[in-house]
């Protein structure tokens, strides 16, 4: 079973507090942009990086800079238009680096870029069929990325070394569900199809929701462990505010 007989390396946050639930804020903030597809806490640096896309009257699909408490625009970062692929979930390494999902419908590969959009030259299978989200457990070292099966509750993770840290199926899992955030202890994540959060207890194997999430989209989210804050997607174009509760 998932969290036994695992070497995690080096992890500064075993005994974190499990997330109970998440209330709602009246904070919601809307792209600065047409389309909101994607959202990231990065511990690099202590801010989020929202993707989003506009097509007018300059075309731009990429990395906006935003404050971690209060989502306010700061700057625009890399420019993805020139990638040429499916890309849509990212998330961010201890390093501020950016692992970006290219999805097709037999597979999934996961590529290493900086916040300038530059391509590092690695790239790794991740996901053997349509990939959903992307978290990275950067309380390990190397930094431990996952990536979610669309219509299935299959988990798959793979080191930023490219070592393959085996597929977990988290039991009672829903289908079409975004990671947005994996520690030793718990990963949790949003079922896109009723906008309910769950928590899966890694030392327990427990499966739990942890509540609805009023007006969460389905483009996925971000968790700041510090301040205890989630950003989840609000629809298309926007992201809410929510504190967590333990």
């Amino acid at each position: 079973m998932f969290g036994q007989g695992l070497d995690f390396g080096s992890i500064t946050n075993v005994g974190e507090p499990l997330v109970t639930s998440f209330t709602s804020t009246s904070t919601v903030v809307n792209s600065s942009l047409t389309a909101l597809y994607g959202i990231s806490y990065n511990p690099n640096d202590g801010y989020i990086y929202t993707r989003e896309q506009n097509f007018g009257p300059t075309t731009f699909t990429g990395l906006i800079k935003r404050n971690a408490t209060t989502g306010a625009y700061i700057s625009q970062a890399g420019n993805f238009l020139n990638v040429g692929f499916n890309i849509q979930f990212f998330d961010i390494d201890s390093s501020g680096n950016v692992w970006i999902m290219q999805r097709n419908s037999t597979s999934s590969i996961i590529r290493k870029y900086d916040l300038n959009a530059n391509y590092l030259n690695v790239q790794y299978a991740i996901v053997p069929y349509y990939g959903n989200g992307v978290a990275i457990d950067t309380s390990q070292t190397p930094n431990v990325i996952y990536g979610c099966r669309a219509g299935g509750s299959d988990v798959y993770r793979i080191n930023t070394n490219g070592v393959s840290q085996g597929a977990v199926n988290i039991q009672g899992g829903n289908n079409s569900e975004f990671i947005f955030y994996c520690s030793p202890s718990q990963i949790i994540r949003l079922a896109s199809s009723s906008a309910s959060t769950y928590r899966y207890n890694i030392n327990t194997n427990a499966n739990i929701s942890i509540g609805n999430v009023t007006n969460a989209g389905p483009n996925g989210g971000a968790y700041n462990p510090i301040d205890k804050i989630a950003w989840l997607s609000n629809g298309n174009t926007s992201m809410r505010k929510f504190t967590a509760n333990f």
